[in-house]
């Protein structure tokens, strides 16, 4: 069984209106106390690389490459001994408000693991086998130009996967693919990996129960299903208003 915990933002205090998966640092840290007293292994991303977990697991991984993963988030993973997965889109580095080259290196160094989220964070099912193989092949490339390490764990933008995605996934070498579908891994696919996304709305009982493998969210799926069919941006309207209206759990 393996628990794949996929946040995003990480503001240093709370904020009045948080967008969709911000999160404050003082959440963050309680959900690491919360794991750091559960009977789950740490499960660590090399470790995710060498095949099933042997006892229930979480890894953690971070989204998008935001500068508080280096303000913010690495400080709290040093004080609770926790490595991670930092998804790059490697068009963004070095953008205000975003990783630099030099931060993207020392976290790698501190033995978190970058990994691969597309060159310019578009959608990649839409793209021609072309695109698809060039926004994987630019951001293995600079990603393994910074860390001397050549990357093998990929989430694709938004969640967006077809089978002309993955294949030209594995075809450049990587061997483990997180997705955004909910769930818990009861028998890990490493090429369909689901994860439970953690929100701005997502309490401390809510997280607790995630931790205990409880529950399921339903509306989330919705969600998901829903984010294949319509316009982006009238998707993006609808889940900001379900999520304003306090539907969304």
């Amino acid at each position: 069984m393996l628990l794949f915990l996929t946040y995003h933002r990480v503001l240093p205090s709370p904020h009045p209106k948080p967008e969709f998966y911000d999160i404050s640092a003082a959440n963050l840290e309680k959900h690491l106390q919360v794991l750091s007293r559960s009977t789950l292994k740490a499960l660590t991303p090399g470790e995710l690389l060498t095949g099933p977990p042997d006892k229930p697991s979480f890894i953690l991984s971070f989204d998008d490459g935001t500068r508080d993963h280096f303000d913010v988030v690495s400080p709290l993973l040093l004080r609770y001994s926790c490595q991670a997965i930092f998804f790059v889109p490697t068009t963004k580095l070095n953008r205000t408000g975003y990783l630099t080259d030099e931060m993207l290196h020392q976290m790698s160094e501190s033995k978190h693991y970058i990994g691969l989220h597309s060159h310019e964070h578009r959608r990649m099912d839409a793209m021609s086998d072309s695109e698809i193989h060039d926004q994987m092949r630019i951001s293995r490339e600079q990603i393994q130009k910074l860390t001397g390490a050549s990357s093998a764990i990929f989430a694709p933008p938004g969640g967006f996967i077809n089978s002309r995605v993955r294949t030209v996934a594995l075809e450049v070498g990587v061997r483990s693919i997180r997705t955004m579908h909910w769930g818990y891994n009861k028998h890990p696919d490493p090429n369909t990996l689901q994860c439970v996304p953690i929100n701005s709305r997502t309490t401390e009982s809510k997280f607790y129960n995630i931790v205990q493998f409880r529950g399921s969210n339903l509306t989330y799926i919705l969600k998901e299903g829903l984010k294949t069919i319509l316009p982006m941006a009238l998707y993006q309207r609808l889940r900001d208003t379900i999520y304003m209206r306090g539907d969304y759990k």
